[in-house]
């Protein structure tokens, strides 16, 4: 329910509850099982883009990259953990078969 509400703009589930019948809510949750928002579908929608770029870059030799491998919060069982930009960026390097200047990630 706290999607619904980030969606709708309400700050609480119990207000949502007072702003809308049960019905309208199984609504709700019938157009999110064929149109699914929120920060996690945006993730995807982003990774898609990061492993289209990366694809086209990659050397012959490396794995196709999938959205998953972008976003952490796309990955099964992985939800706690998040990558550091450094770890981000040595991630894309090695997938496309680069080195990363000694400069990055270097506060």
């Amino acid at each position: 329910m706290f999607r619904l509400c980030l969606a709708l703009g309400v700050v609480h589930p119990d207000r949502l509850g007072d702003m809308m019948t049960s019905a309208e809510f199984s609504e709700w949750i019938a157009y999110y099982n064929l149109e699914p928002f929120g920060p996690q579908m945006d993730d995807l929608r982003a990774g898609t883009v990061a492993a289209t770029v990366a694809n086209v870059a990659r050397s012959k030799a490396s794995k196709a990259l999938e959205a998953k491998d972008f976003f952490v919060s796309l990955q099964e069982g992985q939800h706690e953990q998040r990558m550091t930009v450094e770890e981000t960026i040595q991630a894309f390097a090695r997938a496309t078969g680069s080195t990363v200047p000694d400069h990055i990630g270097k506060g």
